[in-house]
């Protein structure tokens, strides 16, 4: 892997946002881009070309450390990535995490080692969950819900679509996949 010295950069723009007709409308104020990344001070690596204009935060080869955009760090990492860190998997993972210290030099996320992150086992399933008439049901319906708290950094429940937080209760569905608990859209309970 390449430790070249990479230049960090961002800028502002124009704060657009959509009025009531649908069109978008400039509201005067300046907004800050995502901090990028660029090889020779003239483009980033996600393309878009650096005006003049723009503050260069670093020019160094951490560039990892500095960096909030998602498709620079995604062109970067197959050749430049950092020794010890895990690929970013999404725009919300930033800064990058470092790799489980059990496997060094594979780039192994600690949330899949089970000495880094234990299992929180199997919480009691709740009968509320599960109760109901079973006679007018499909077969894959009456398959109990494991209730357990979400391993997961990010999901979103397979029934209502929000958002569930880390350490929440979630249901696994033989059909829905993973579910809230209590989601407020669930017609079974």
């Amino acid at each position: 892997m390449s430790r070249e010295a990479m230049t960090v950069v961002y800028w502002t723009k124009p704060e657009k946002r959509r009025d009531a007709e649908g069109t978008w409308a400039d509201t005067g104020g300046q907004v800050a881009t995502r901090v990028h990344v660029s090889r020779d001070a003239e483009s980033c690596v996600c393309g878009p070309a650096i005006p003049s204009d723009a503050t260069i935060v670093a020019v160094t080869a951490d560039w990892h450390e500095l960096t909030t955009c998602y498709n620079c760090a995604y062109r970067l990492w197959p050749d430049h990535a950092p020794p010890g860190y895990v690929r970013p998997c999404n725009s919300q993972d930033f800064p990058p995490r470092r790799e489980c210290p059990h496997e060094p030099g594979n780039g192994r996320d600690p949330t899949s080692c089970r000495t880094c992150t234990p299992s929180p086992g199997l919480v009691s399933v709740d009968p509320a969950l599960v109760a109901g008439e079973t006679a007018d049901r499909e077969p894959a319906e009456t398959l109990p819900r494991w209730t357990i708290p979400t391993p997961y950094a990010v999901a979103r429940c397979g029934t209502c679509g929000l958002p569930i937080s880390a350490g929440e209760l979630i249901s696994i569905e033989y059909q829905a996949g993973v579910v809230h608990a209590r989601c407020p859209s669930d017609t079974s309970s």
